[in-house]
């Protein structure tokens, strides 16, 4: 009889390793809560219409193997293909459609020359304690005061100071745009400015896909397909209420009251999860959530901006990231979903209307289109806020977990890691490395 392996989160991580496990032919379980696999990366559909959950673009991971099993059904006929995406930004009240990182030129002349000046001189060496130490090696005290300080707020709910360095490669704070196109290209020829300067014309990287007609829910579908045809066993709508293990080896879980015994346990969710099913005492405490909200619409006329998306780092605006579905698919779906994080105490569900003014405001949206459907989505738990305190617990917690299990593998974002492309990558590598 072969060796059962439950996989336990079908989002894009645990359906990656839900295949290549049963690739070595394991019988493969896997499991998920709610109705639909896929995770954040689902689909809505409304009036034949699609939104989101946010801006997710597949990208090619350089592993053959990998990119096989996640690209060989879309093609020219059902993906828009590319190896560059335009993206903008909008700050200090203006809009910049180059990048999608900060365009320092909007702040006051003496203050973006003294912000140039100490960027030249920025020192490699400061201890990246927190966010805010991590923007200063970057950019200098200016930009950090002028600019990100106030951002950081918006996003996060908390003061820099108060979070980790790795909060930065979230919301593309990891790059400015202080110099015009030619010193730019200069100065990134050399390595202590190179990962610090954002590009006036949009470099070209590993092929991106996005599907011309579903949104990327589509790939899921895909994806499932094969998880079916290789045997795996995918249990929709099914919750774990405990998990039976002994000196760290996992033997079964109990899901929907119902015992399933295992050789193997991938775990997709944080550690934290497993460790409480497990009634282990440990230190370890949740993170606090930033209230996140999605508000979808649907004009009768495009959008004015070629940008795939666009990051509002405008402090007087309520608006977080913007995804244009029209740059997205290349087709007429005049729509876009504005992501928000706000305060617990904040009532989203009345900010719809605060929002479409918003893009008029941006001149996304021209006073004369007729907004012809809108809706306000609510992204269950939020956005963890990535305090240094909560980090470094997470990072204890985690070498606790994987000294304790033995037959427990951590993928997705128990690993730690946040982008889909090094998720996929690091799901390969620990199935394809760890035995049967």
């Amino acid at each position: 009889m072969s060796n059962r392996t439950i996989v336990v989160g079908a989002g894009i991580a645990g359906i990656t390793a839900a295949f290549f496990e049963s690739q070595k032919g394991c019988e493969v379980v896997l499991l998920e809560s709610n109705a639909r696999p896929g995770g954040l990366l689902k689909s809505d559909h409304v009036m034949d219409h699609y939104f989101d959950y946010g801006t997710h673009i597949y990208s090619e991971t350089n592993i053959d193997k990998l990119d096989e099993f996640l690209f060989s059904d879309l093609d020219n006929r059902n993906c828009v293909i590319s190896r560059k995406i335009l993206t903008a930004n909008y700050y200090g009240g203006q809009m910049n459609d180059k990048s999608c990182f900060v365009d320092t030129s909007v702040l006051p002349r003496a203050e973006l020359n003294q912000g140039c000046l100490e960027f030249l001189s920025i020192d490699e060496n400061i201890e990246l304690e927190s966010l805010r130490h991590f923007i200063i090696s970057k950019f200098g005290t200016t930009f950090y005061n002028l600019i990100f300080k106030d951002v950081v707020v918006k996003y996060m709910g908390v003061g820099a100071e108060k979070l980790s360095p790795k909060a930065g490669l979230i919301f593309d704070f990891t790059r400015i745009l202080a110099f015009d196109a030619m010193v730019t290209k200069r100065l990134s020829e050399i390595s202590i400015y190179e990962s610090s300067l954002g590009h006036h014309v949009r470099q070209e990287g590993l092929y991106k896909y996005y599907p011309k007609k579903g949104g990327i829910g589509t790939v899921v579908e895909y994806l499932m397909k094969k998880l079916r045809k290789s045997g795996v066993k995918f249990r929709p709508s099914t919750k774990i209420s405990k998990v039976l293990e002994k000196n760290g080896n996992v033997s079964a879980v109990i899901a929907n009251n119902e015992p399933i015994t295992t050789d193997k346990l991938i775990w997709a969710l944080p550690p934290g999860i497993l460790a409480g099913l497990a009634n282990l005492k440990t230190n370890s405490s949740p993170p606090l959530f930033r209230k996140t909200g999605l508000f979808d619409f649907i004009f009768d006329r495009p959008l004015n901006s070629m940008a795939v998306y666009i990051n509002v780092y405008d402090t007087r605006l309520l608006s977080g990231r913007i995804t244009l579905y029209q740059n997205l698919s290349k087709s007429k779906t005049f729509s876009c979903t504005v992501e928000v994080l706000t305060d617990s105490s904040f009532n989203l569900q009345s900010a719809c209307e605060t929002i479409l003014d918003e893009l008029v405001t941006m001149n996304l949206v021209h006073h004369r289109n007729n907004c012809i459907f809108m809706q306000f989505r609510d992204v269950q738990n939020g956005f963890p806020v990535l305090t240094t305190e909560f980090v470094a617990s997470q990072k204890q917690f985690q070498s606790f977990c994987d000294s304790y299990f033995k037959n427990v593998v951590f993928i997705g974002r128990s690993s730690n890691l946040f982008f889909m492309t090094e998720i996929l990558r690091d799901v390969y590598e620990k199935i394809s490395n760890c035995p049967n």
